[in-house]
């Protein structure tokens, strides 16, 4: 997810040069207790479970569980369905033809921290240019802002969790790093 991430950078490092990478002990304990900031956000109509800023919030409203901050741009939402027993995973993935908003860009496996079970990711492309009443948008003219939303489908015993994500390019991103790998369903 961060390719800044030194934790990443580092076990980069070490799988270049043939290195093994050692899992940390005690991982079972760590992903129970939330860490400092965050508090366990828990769904028991969805058995979902996942570490949450404690300024965020999140509240299910028509099957969906939508995360609240303090950033209006920023989306984060968890959607909880069952795949059919004669589909694949990835079957289910390619044929979800839902559209989040403008054009796909990019879709394909994804390695989710934490997670053990198969996953996917679709990147969307979406321009921003405010209203027209925006005197903002209006100094650039008809100049875009290209931004970017991740879609993860997350499978589990015939479950899939849909987790969208955006903008890409947002603050929030590095707690959504520690939310996503925190995700129990």
């Amino acid at each position: 997810f961060n390719p800044g991430n030194p934790e990443i950078a580092e076990n980069n490092k070490k799988v270049q040069a043939g290195e093994r990478i050692e899992e940390a002990t005690g991982s079972a304990e760590v992903a129970s207790t939330p860490p400092p900031g965050y508090s366990m956000y828990e769904n028991p109509r969805y058995n979902l479970k996942f570490f949450l800023p404690v300024k965020w919030w999140g509240e299910e409203v028509d099957g969906v569980v939508k995360i609240n901050t303090e950033d209006p741009e920023f989306r984060l939402e968890f959607k909880i369905g069952f795949k059919p027993e004669n589909q694949s995973e990835f079957d289910y993935y390619t044929k979800n033809t839902e559209v989040l908003v403008g054009t796909l860009a990019n879709s394909g496996s994804a390695k989710v921290p934490g997670y053990e079970g198969k996953s996917y990711v679709k990147v969307w492309s979406f321009d921003s240019f405010g209203s027209t009443q925006d005197k903002s948008a209006q100094d650039f003219g008809s100049k875009r802002a290209s931004k970017q939303a991740l879609q993860f489908f997350l499978f589990s015993q015939g479950r899939v969790l849909q987790i969208v994500v955006g903008p890409t390019a947002s603050r929030n991103m590095k707690a959504f790093e520690i939310i996503v790998g925190s995700v129990k369903f």
